[in-house]
């Protein structure tokens, strides 16, 4: 009888043969990971300095737009004018220096060309709406103090009797009681 020699593996054998590759695999993915995070990282950082560096450029823009609106609000308090102080000219043009800058430095980064469009077709739109609403209302302002003269002119007493005439005449009466 002849005997076959078999092949005699153990538990740990088999547990390596499996293990091996698969802990191969497991640290490749691993490794693309932490590759993956850390460009994203990187990606985010940089985007983030870049949103920093505008952020303090935004501050000091803000900052020279509200030195010179205050400095022309304190020419503007002692009187002087943009015709005749070179001055006030002065601010007035750094004003709208600045706001060319804002426009072309900062307004782009902001929104796109079609969405300043859409805000600017509503301010237009609001403005209408504010100039109907105002004429409507000095409308309205006429006819109610067209009401409140009618009487007057009628009878003048009616507006005044209870407003002035009545208040003084209690205020004789009370004095001369006491």
């Amino acid at each position: 009888m002849g005997c076959k020699q078999q092949d005699v593996t153990t538990d740990a054998d088999v547990i390596e043969k499996v293990l091996t590759p698969l802990e191969h695999r497991i640290n490749k993915v691993i490794i693309k990971q932490q590759d993956e995070v850390e460009a994203a990282y990187r990606k985010h950082k940089a985007q983030f300095v870049e949103v920093k560096a505008w952020g303090l450029q935004v501050a000091a823009m803000k900052d020279k737009m509200k030195e010179g609106i205050l400095h022309v609000g304190f020419l503007v308090r002692t009187g002087q004018t943009v015709e005749a102080s070179a001055e006030m000219q002065a601010a007035m043009d750094a004003l709208i220096i600045l706001g060319n800058e804002f426009k072309e430095d900062f307004w782009p980064k902001l929104c796109s060309p079609e969405k300043a469009q859409t805000v600017m077709d509503a301010l237009q739109t609001q403005q209408q709406q504010i100039a109907q609403d105002f004429e409507a209302g000095c409308a309205e302002l006429s006819l109610l103090e067209s009401h409140v003269l009618e009487p007057a002119y009628d009878d003048p007493g009616v507006l005044l009797l209870p407003h002035l005439i009545l208040p003084y005449l209690w205020k004789r009466l009370e004095a001369e009681a006491a």
